[in-house]
């Protein structure tokens, strides 16, 4: 039987599947993108119901199997992002986050910086009272850790690290729809899926 193993993971999507089943999709330090079912959720069982929503972030254990889909043991929570729930934009921009990650990241290929920056992010995301500038620059870092180049006028906004800065900044309506649109396409393109189009950005400000 193969060994346990353990993963911290953040839940990125979760369908249901047969009954009392879900299938995650999890962002893991050390594995990239994992795969995972849990089994036997019901109402009663409120942790499993826990593990298994988008932007939780917690600690997995799992047994693997002959496919790529892991089996769910046992599970710790460690954060649940409750803040971000009770805003729309927020909300939001968190969901954006996570269709990127899964958009761009593939199994098997380790994260551990991405990992934390994206708990970062998460973290700050519920504490500013406009998430796009936080958006904008977290999509803006993904690019780069991907190897794409950066949109005009963008390099201050990709390479602030300082959050108390980047709360304070000022981004034009749509300008995150656009970076994330951007990425799309240079993700798609990378991997053969379609031509690559311009797109046109406004510009940010302090």
């Amino acid at each position: 039987m193969p060994r346990e193993e353990s993963h911290e993971g953040l839940v990125l999507k979760a369908i249901d599947y047969k009954d009392r089943q879900k299938i995650l999709t999890i962002l893991t330090p050390d594995r990239g993108l994992l795969s995972l079912i849990i089994k036997g959720i019901t109402r009663k069982k409120s942790h499993l119901i826990a593990l298994a929503t988008p932007l939780i972030h917690a600690e997995y254990q799992l047994r693997p199997q002959r496919s790529a889909l892991y089996t769910f043991l046992d599970g710790t929570l460690l954060a649940t992002h409750q803040s971000l729930r009770t805003s729309l934009p927020h909300l939001k921009a968190a969901g954006t986050i996570l269709r990127a990650l899964l958009r761009t990241q593939l199994p098997g290929n380790p994260s551990p910086v991405l990992f934390q920056l994206t708990l970062a992010y998460l973290r700050h995301l519920s504490t500013t009272a406009d998430p796009a500038p936080l958006l904008s620059s977290y999509l803006l870092k993904l690019l780069k850790h991907e190897g794409h180049p950066l949109p005009p006028d963008s390099d201050e906004l990709a390479n602030a690290r300082d959050f108390r800065v980047l709360k304070n900044y000022a981004v034009s309506e749509g300008h995150s729809e656009q970076i994330y649109e951007y990425l799309m396409r240079k993700t798609d393109c990378e991997r053969g899926d379609s031509n690559p189009q311009e797109v046109s950005f406004t510009t940010t400000s302090r």
